[in-house]
Parts: structure tokens; sequence; C-alpha cells
């Protein structure tokens, strides 16, 4: 779809002033969940929306479930993710944009373009070239660069939690995580006890 696209449908879902992201401008907040590693069906620049992984594969010993880094969530969330942390957590990577616990923006890409002027009804689609196609660090995604800036001008309120699972083998499938031959796994109840506890805070503030 992003190569042969002649309706420029992946632009119009970005669009910042298009029907798609005034919609998602209605929710107080956006997460995006993101595997850094092992999620062969949405690989994490692309369920991160993110132009590189700076990830590292994680060691032999690491625990089987842990939060590789959080952005643009406040201070009061910080109690929820410290039981889980683990590994380099650079939250301002060079390659990718995010934003610290206060939510202001930390990024190694330039961006000039913020939300000002009242949106319109019909979405403004930039005129891309194919040459405007970039591959993500790890070679899993085509992307148009396009579409990163405009997700990150679109959404003020973006969040994203990037959750590792190292369980029982490299091949993450999206209900492995929490069940294990059909049976609730500790891991599991820990993923979703996170997630709760996500919501719950969202609820509060």
């Amino acid at each position: 779809l992003a190569l042969i696209d002649d309706e420029q449908v992946l632009h119009q879902l970005s669009a910042p002033d298009g029907p798609y992201m005034r919609a998602l401008r209605q929710f107080p907040h956006v997460t995006f969940v993101a595997s850094p590693h092992y999620d062969h069906l949405v690989p994490f620049c692309s369920a991160a929306a993110l132009p590189s992984n700076p990830h590292p594969v994680p060691a032999k010993g690491c625990p089987k479930l842990f939060v590789a880094r959080h952005t643009g969530f406040s201070e009061r969330y910080h109690s929820i993710f410290a039981p889980l942390l683990h590994g380099p957590h650079c939250h301002a990577c060079s390659n990718a944009i995010g934003r610290g616990f206060d939510g202001s923006r930390e990024s190694g890409l330039s961006m000039t373009e913020e939300i000002g002027s009242p949106l319109t009804a019909s979405p403004t689609i930039s005129d891309e070239s194919p040459s405007s196609f970039e591959v993500d660090s790890y070679g899993e995604l085509e992307y148009p660069t396009q579409m990163i800036t405009d997700i990150e001008v679109s959404l003020p309120q973006l969040r994203r939690l990037e959750v590792q699972a190292v369980m029982f083998s490299r091949l993450l499938t999206h209900d492995c995580m929490v069940l294990k031959y059909g049976i609730p796994t500790a891991e599991g109840m820990r993923g979703m006890h996170l997630v709760v506890s996500i919501l719950e805070m969202d609820v509060k503030c």
C-alpha cells in the first residue's frame, strides 16, 4: 500500500487536517504500544511510528517482560512503570521521536511544523515522490518520511509504551505474552496489570 497508493491513503490517514487525525484528537490520550524485537506481525517502527529502533536485542538472562522505554507520560505514571523498567532507557534517542515525563518534545528529528490555524475540512496531502520513502534501521519497514512528521504534529497527546516480551520463542505473537498453551502466565498477568494500571490512571486524571 505504501508503494502502490494512487489515492494516497496513508497520507490521508496521517494528514494533520484530515478527518482521521481530527477524530483521534478527540481522545485525551493516544498511546502507541510497540515491542522492540521479535514481533514479526507488527515490527517496532510500524507499531511505534518511528523511523528507527534504538533498542538493543534483549540480552541473555534479561526479564521475560519489561518496559524498554516510555515517552509522553507524565510523572504520575512513573510508579506504574518503575517495577518493569529494564535496560538502557534513553528517553531522547538521536533517531527517535518522543516526549519526556513532562510532556515536552524530545527528539533528534527537527520538528518545524506545529498545529496552529483552525483545521479545515479537507486534508492537505503532501506531494511525495518514491525517493521520499525510507527504510527503518532494521530493514523491516518502508515508510514515507512525511507520515512520521504528520503523526507527531497531529497528535500532541501521543504517548509511546515500548514493552519487550522475551518468553517462549523468538517468534512473538500477540497472545503469547498473556497465554502459554492457553494457560495464563505470570509475565502475561504482569503485562495485563500494567495496561489496567495505565487505564486506571487515565481515568483518574
